[in-house]
Formats: structure tokens, C-alpha cells, sequence
């Protein structure tokens, strides 16, 4: 037990952070909380003028399982519409939670238990393909039979439920690199060569 008063401990240390930045502050504070070998259970709320930011710069505590509390909760405040949406909400609850980010089937089946919700085993294989290849919430994983959340992913569930907001979402896809009319004519592409 500490012979110093708490609220002058807070003060000194109000006056030593006032001149820093807010992300700074934050750097501030987490690396004194390690190195005092503190564990920070739930993520440090900045104020930021009228809004809170999370630890990890999100400013939508919506995202945060420490404060929605079990996978069920999590599943009805995303409220996920199709398959991908649901499988990606589960490995970013997981994320969240166990700090876990390759899963596998039992991983995901796990948590749409633990939510209380249907998991459709038989067409699996199927649902994660679609959710790999067309929605590009996820990536293949390192090890066969693993994924990993993508950024898009990543975004796509922070989103959720606003699907408003989901439309302002970079969705990754291939540059096609445009041909310019010039470029795209062979008899010219010939010629350019002769030329050479």
C-alpha cells in the first residue's frame, strides 16, 4: 500500500501528459502499465473532443467484446444477413477475445455455439469459399484448413451493423491496368518495334 494520496498521484501525473498529444498519451500510458507488468484488461478510452477512441484508434466502441460482453451479444449487435458475414463476425470475435487470428472450422463452430446460432457443417467447405473468393472477408491461412480475417474483413465487421457505411469500404479486387486505345491496336505495337 502506497503512503502517497491517489488523487495527488493522479494529479502529478495529469500535469506531466497535458503537454503531449492525445496518441501519444495513450503510447504514454501503455508502455508504463508493461512496464510495470500490468496486464490492461480492457482498452484505454481517450477523449477526444466530443468522441472516445479506443486504444487501438477505433473510435466505435460498439467493437469492443470486453464491453459487449459474450459471442451472442457480439452476433446481435452485428446482426450478420448471410453466411461470409457470419463466419467473419465470429473470427473477428475471436480476435477480440483470445487475441486469435487464424481459425479453423472447430474455431468458428465454437463460437456460433457459444452465440447460440446454426452452423451448417455440410456446406461449409462451400460457405468459406464464397466468403474467401467473392466476398473477400477473409485470406487462405498459413496452415491448410485455416483463414485469417482480411483487412477488408476486418473493416467490413467493424462496420457492421450500419451497412450504410459498409458502401465507404475500399473492397480489394484486381488493378486491371488500362490499355490505351495506342497501346491496344498490333499493327501499331508491330511498327513500334520495326522502328526499334
Amino acid at each position: 500500500m502506497s503512503s502517497q494520496n491517489l488523487g495527488e498521484v493522479s494529479k502529478n501525473l495529469y500535469d506531466l501528459l497535458t503537454a503531449l498529444e492525445p496518441e501519444d498519451r495513450q503510447k504514454v500510458l501503455t508502455s508504463v502499465l508493461a512496464l510495470l507488468g500490468e496486464e490492461i484488461k480492457k482498452p484505454i478510452v481517450v477523449a477526444n473532443g466530443k468522441n472516445s477512441v479506443l486504444a487501438n484508434g477505433s473510435d466505435n466502441l460498439e467493437n469492443d467484446p470486453s464491453e459487449v460482453g459474450s459471442a451472442k451479444d457480439f452476433f446481435s449487435l452485428k446482426n450478420p444477413e448471410n453466411r461470409g458475414e457470419a463466419f467473419a463476425v465470429a473470427a473477428r470475435y475471436l480476435e477480440f477475445t483470445k487475441n486469435q487470428e487464424l481459425v479453423n472450422k472447430d474455431d468458428l463452430l465454437a463460437v456460433f455455439k457459444e452465440a447460440r446460432r446454426n452452423f451448417d457443417s455440410k456446406n461449409f467447405s462451400r460457405d468459406i469459399t464464397n466468403a474467401i473468393h467473392n466476398a473477400k472477408l477473409f485470406l487462405s491461412g498459413d496452415e491448410r484448413e485455416t483463414y485469417k480475417l482480411s483487412f477488408y474483413g476486418q473493416e467490413y465487421v467493424d462496420a457492421l451493423p450500419k451497412r450504410e457505411d459498409l458502401k465507404s469500404i475500399k473492397r480489394p479486387g484486381k488493378n486491371k491496368k488500362k490499355i490505351s486505345k495506342k497501346d491496344s491496336d498490333p499493327s501499331k505495337q508491330v511498327k513500334a518495334k520495326d522502328a526499334k
